[in-house]
């Protein structure tokens, strides 16, 4: 139950009882007991076999989209290795390319960036500044099946995704 607060710092109590609704095919006085009552205890095998069970159907996308997010650390680099894993590219050479106004950037492979041993891709200065990218933003890393690439989008990009195109920017953070 909770307990509401007012503005003069007083609390008030409602003083109904709780009532106790009985669960399908569960006594009512196996929920009385106590808890001290080991005998008394419903059985979790009784407990689990009243419960719901969701429906959910399998996912008919023979393509998913693959996503995580990163951070990014005081060095200006972030983790790339599981996407590595799902475009299936070693580690070695990429190509990256910024989109400053809709705060992104795309990861190609081959080219004169290099993600280190560690699978960490540095993000150069100049990208990280264009994109409003300081240490500790968080960026969102995408891997669709339809582009041969790994798609970084910004926390700014992403909120004016969701929220519509006329959300004030607060920075990439």
């Amino acid at each position: 139950m909770t307990t509401p607060w007012t503005p003069s710092g007083e609390v008030s109590v409602d003083a109904t009882e709780p009532t106790l609704e009985p669960v399908p095919g569960l006594p009512l006085d196996a929920l009385m007991s106590s808890p001290t009552d080991e005998l008394s205890r419903p059985r979790l095998s009784e407990i689990t076999a009243t419960l719901p069970i969701a429906d959910v159907a399998p996912r008919a996308d023979d393509n998913p989209i693959w996503m995580s997010t990163a951070t990014v650390d005081n060095d200006g680099r972030i983790a790339v290795r599981s996407a590595l894993r799902v475009l299936g590219w070693p580690i070695g050479p990429v190509t990256l390319t910024a989109n400053p106004r809709a705060g992104s950037l795309l990861v190609t492979a081959g080219g004169r960036h290099v993600v280190t041993a560690k699978a960490m891709l540095r993000l150069p200065v100049a990208m990280r500044r264009a994109c409003d990218l300081a240490a500790g933003a968080h960026v969102l890393l995408i891997v669709s099946p339809d582009c041969d690439g790994l798609l970084l989008f910004t926390s700014y990009a992403v909120r004016r995704r969701i929220c519509g195109a006329n959300v004030q920017d607060d920075g990439g953070t």
